[in-house]
């Protein structure tokens, strides 16, 4: 039996399951292929639609997976595109609950779909950074010196690496505003550098015998 709804590997789908005659050495590479295809997905259960598996050369490993893929057995290098609905029936006969890709990641050995998740929430994160800098920009008062297009500024923003300086400020927000309150108080010219100096003069010390 395995860890159930506390699990560290799956979201508790091996929850009164046994996973002993799953976890074998030839049933491994179904089940690496299949983690793969949930890291790629971002998807912890692999429960519905299909995905493409191919067959190892090793006889004794094609032969065991017989009972899971169907009753035809696959010849070497085969591909196969496999029912995940059909699989995942089959595999409740071992836990009520269970999914490829719990069985996948007590094979693997650790959770899936992690880096796949991590880039969904970072797209979000900057999703909502991206709406925030629109609101801001729109907002600006008819007398602000500078008023960029917001999708054009946030792309280059992007273009010159701001916005992974965003990602990694502290308050992003926060830096949000602050960039706002910066554009409202720019003065006429729209530029916040001062001017150009005017004639330069020397001010160093005259040198001794230069007559000045």
């Amino acid at each position: 039996m395995t860890g159930g709804a506390s699990c560290a590997l799956c979201p508790g789908a091996c929850r009164d399951a046994d996973l002993t005659r799953l976890l074998t050495g030839n049933l491994q590479w179904l089940w690496e292929q299949l983690a793969e295809r949930a890291d790629r997905r971002g998807d912890r259960a692999l429960d519905k639609g299909t995905v493409t598996i191919t067959a190892p050369p090793q006889a004794a490993r094609r032969a065991a997976a017989l009972g899971l893929l169907g009753s035809v057995p696959l010849a070497a290098g085969q591909r196969k595109r496999l029912d995940l609905a059909a699989l995942t029936t089959r595999l409740r006969g071992h836990g009520p609950a269970l999914t490829s890709a719990a069985v996948a990641a007590h094979a693997a050995s650790r959770p899936l779909g992690q880096e796949a998740a991590g880039r969904a929430r970072h797209a979000a994160r900057l999703a909502r950074w991206q709406a925030r800098h629109r609101v801001l920009l729109s907002a600006l008062p008819a007398t602000a010196p500078l008023r960029p297009d917001p999708e054009a500024a946030w792309a280059a923003l992007r273009r010159t690496g701001w916005v992974s300086c965003l990602a990694a400020a502290p308050d992003p927000d926060a830096l949000l505003n602050a960039l706002a309150a910066v554009l409202t108080r720019l003065p006429a010219t729209g530029r916040a550098d001062p001017p150009p100096p005017g004639p330069r003069r020397d001010r160093r010390p005259p040198r001794p015998g230069s007559g000045h």
